[in-house]
């Protein structure tokens, strides 16, 4: 349901809390026996899977690295991390991994967040052979990440929620997304996951419907998505897709009308991200 209210700008945080994104729902019971993982800390890279030869978006995809910066991975081990420009530089290096501009490889860095390669290890062995084999690079700590190289993405036990609430006040202070949790013991996988948890805030705001965007697929006949305008000065134009239900997409808010929104933070040019209804 759409709520409707006085307007706000859109970098007003009307509300801040918890929610999961890709990992299974966050249990606030098994926080003391988790593993806080820093992939989400400070990075906003574009995920890559090096298979001992090739890159690989999370859609297979695959990413044309100069062999220059292939031949700094290595051959004998399988990765899963993020190709990383930096803090808020994630359409840059996006743009980067899908053009021809060879060059511009020179400032990125491959952030390694676990391996393949050992799918019946615990977590913790796995993390013990990365640590073997590359530089350890903490959220504080990014003074010592150069380009072009490949480093291993730090983490630390939490041992409450306290510890934890801690840890995302650290991280967000430092223009961080937020945090990823494992479970000890977990094995590797490439997928939704009951040990894999995604802690970031949402915030809400509100925007304006400025047009629709006609759906595809399943949704065809639909509305895809809404063109919405922020209410700051200059307005900032975006879409809102994503938490649609169909109800919605048929009957959608009219032209004009101010909606509510959930938003996952500012790109560099003042557009809500990672923005659903």
């Amino acid at each position: 349901m759409w709520r409707f209210s006085k307007e706000r700008n859109v970098k007003q945080r009307t509300c801040s809390h918890l929610c999961e994104v890709l990992g299974e729902a966050y249990e606030e019971a098994r926080i003391p026996s988790m593993l806080t993982d820093q992939k989400l800390v400070w990075l906003d890279g574009v995920r890559a899977v090096w298979d001992g030869a090739r890159l690989w978006s999370r859609y297979g995809r695959e990413w044309h690295a100069p062999s220059w910066f292939t031949k700094l991975l290595p051959p004998d081990l399988s990765l899963d991390g993020e190709l990383w420009v930096g803090r808020n530089l994630f359409d840059y290096t996006s743009g980067i991994c899908r053009s021809s501009r060879h060059d511009e490889w020179e400032h990125v860095k491959y952030m390694i967040f676990d391996t393949p390669s050992m799918p019946n290890a615990s977590v913790e062995d796995r993390w013990a052979l990365l640590a073997e084999r590359f530089p350890i690079v903490h959220s504080n700590d990014t003074q010592s990440v150069h380009a072009p190289g490949v480093y291993m993405v730090g983490y630390e036990a939490c041992t409450c929620q306290a510890h934890l609430d801690t840890i995302l006040q650290r991280i967000l202070a430092l223009d961080g997304e937020g945090v990823m949790l494992r479970r000890p013991k977990s094995v590797y996988e490439y997928k939704r996951s009951k040990c894999l948890y995604k802690l970031k805030p949402t915030l809400d705001a509100e925007a304006r419907v400025v047009a629709y965007e006609k759906g595809q697929n399943r949704i065809t006949g639909l509305v895809g998505s809404l063109v919405c305008d922020t209410l700051s000065d200059p307005p900032r134009r975006f879409r809102v897709g994503s938490g649609l239900t169909d109800a919605l997409r048929k009957h959608p808010p009219e032209i004009g009308s101010v909606i509510s929104f959930q938003y996952g933070g500012i790109s560099p040019g003042g557009q809500p991200r990672f923005s659903r209804g």
